[in-house]
């Protein structure tokens, strides 16, 4: 009966059977009352039916029981409402083979309008492969997030364990050098003292760089969106560079003080003088003695607004046409023969993707031999918008109160005996200071409201209870309440720095510190 029927209604017509029969999706036709039509040669492979077991039965016989009974309900709303649920939608559901197995489909359903024996045409492709290489993918995609979760995770743990030392390190070295004339002799300051604090400060940036580009390969680098000075933001790195640039003999130029009105930007005000820093190191250490590096600013009209241009241009090697393509590929060193040169290729990488989180950009032109110049363009802040002053860097002690007047106590929650040793080092600077020391956050809850405390400093990775919940106890005791704590960790990353903001540390400094902002820090709360 099935075959008579397929004979007389489309047998008739060769070239239609054929291309019924020849198409690669399957095709089922049913009838107004669901009964299979038509069922090529696509469909017969894909559900295992020779066409004399369906044709004539209903299509719910290649559906699994729970749907079977939701299709028929389809129909009949379809055919009173003219509502489409499924006729012209593309949709995915599951079919079930002759064998009982089930398998995802891709149906697409039209109709044969003034018909009764053939209505409805449906289309369906297996979804069986598609599924399982999006389920690969996703899979993958999970083991690569996975890994690299794992890897920054490892980095951060590697830059807590690499910082708290450098602390001790940097921080004795930085004390030695304050100690005045006569302590040491000049070569033991010259040559031994900046020969320990030059590489521990470059270990240092390439643990912040390291990680920075760890934030950035996995999306979760945020940058903030401030109003910034230009020239205190240059000023400020220029006091990081400048010991670099006297012990390469580079002289540095700064003519943002020159202009008259410093503009303002819209950036991070942290990111944007590491920024700095980079392209000033670059210009001291591919530079050569005597050298020079200038620094200078103008207003830029860009697309999309105003911006201004921050150029650091300086008279050294310069840059090979041939090597242009690699300048901020992460790890790619353009120098290699200049073996003196330390670093591992990361800072302009990073540079380039901060800046362009911060909405500017960066670009280099070079001459070989001659030098080079790195702009950074970066967005103007609004006509009316104001950057916040400047601090002033002071290690002037000198109108601090004499020892005969009241001691200040400081308190000073941390379990590293090394860096408690060189807080008591530093603390002896400062006349009256008073420190009491805690080696974990629930002894100084104990100390703090036994005594009256000016200040306390305060470690985040302590035994049992951690700083920023010793933090949140102070803060809720009514007689420790409006004691600013100086939070002082080597955790370090984006997320530490904004819950520390957002729990309202005084400061949140980070490890290895820097003795003179420590000292100034502890001066403006003394």
């Amino acid at each position: 009966m099935t075959q008579d029927f397929n004979e007389r209604r489309i047998g008739g017509n060769n070239l239609l059977r054929a291309v019924i029969d020849t198409t690669v999706d399957a095709m089922v036709i049913i009838d107004r009352g669901g009964a299979i039509r038509v069922f090529n040669l696509a469909a017969q492979k894909l559900f295992g039916y020779a066409p004399r077991e369906v044709v004539g039965r209903n299509v719910s016989v290649l559906m699994p029981p729970g749907d079977r009974e939701r299709h028929d309900g389809y129909m009949h709303h379809y055919q009173e409402t003219g509502e489409a649920r499924i006729i012209g939608i593309g949709r995915e559901v599951v079919g079930q083979r002759r064998d009982g197995s089930t398998f995802p489909l891709e149906l697409a359903v039209g109709e044969i309008k003034g018909r009764d024996d053939f209505a409805y045409v449906g289309v369906l492709r297996d979804l069986t492969q598609h599924k399982r290489s999006t389920e690969a993918l996703v899979e993958a995609r999970a083991r690569a997030e996975r890994a690299n979760m794992a890897k920054t995770e490892f980095l951060s743990r590697m830059s807590h364990e690499l910082r708290t030392p450098m602390n001790a390190i940097l921080g004795f070295a930085q004390l030695l050098r304050l100690s005045g004339a006569g302590a040491l002799t000049q070569e033991q300051t010259e040559d031994y003292l900046d020969s320990i604090i030059a590489p521990a400060e470059h270990l240092t940036q390439l643990i912040d760089d390291i990680l920075d580009l760890t934030r950035i390969e996995i999306g979760r680098l945020r940058v903030a969106r401030e109003t910034v000075n230009l020239a205190d933001a240059v000023a400020s790195a220029l006091t990081m560079a400048q010991p670099m640039a006297q012990r390469f003999g580079v002289s540095i130029f700064n003519r943002c003080v020159e202009r008259s009105g410093s503009p303002c930007v819209t950036a991070d005000p942290i990111r944007l003088r590491q920024c700095i820093v980079n392209l000033l190191t670059n210009a001291i250490k591919y530079n050569r003695s005597p050298g020079r590096v200038l620094v200078d600013f103008a207003p830029l009209d860009g697309e999309g607004g105003e911006f201004v241009r921050l150029t650091v241009e300086d008279s050294g090697v310069g840059i090979p046409e041939d090597r242009f393509g690699e300048l901020f590929k992460p790890f790619s060193r353009l120098h290699e023969a200049l073996e003196h040169v330390e670093g591992a290729g990361i800072g302009l990488a990073v540079t380039r993707q901060l800046i362009e989180a911060m909405g500017g950009s960066v670009t280099a032109e070079s001459e070989v031999g001659r030098g080079s110049r790195f702009h950074l363009d970066l967005p103007k802040a609004a006509a009316d918008a104001t950057a916040p002053a400047r601090p002033k860097v002071s290690v002037d002690w000198s109108d601090a109160r004499s020892d005969q007047e009241s001691r200040k106590i400081v308190l000073y929650i941390e379990d590293n005996p090394t860096n408690v040793y060189l807080m008591e080092s530093l603390l002896k600077r400062i006349p009256g200071a008073d420190l009491r020391i805690a080696y974990t956050a629930e002894l100084g809850l104990e100390i703090a409201e036994a005594i009256r405390v000016r200040v306390i400093i305060l470690d985040i990775n302590l035994p049992g209870m951690d700083g920023f919940e010793a933090l949140m106890r102070l803060r809720s005791r009514e007689q420790t309440a409006d004691v600013p704590v100086i939070g002082l960790s080597a955790r370090a990353t984006k997320v530490d720095l904004e819950r520390a903001a957002d729990l309202g540390f005084y400061r949140y400094l980070t490890k290895p510190v820097n003795v003179p902002e420590l000292m100034d820090t502890l001066r403006a709360v003394l």
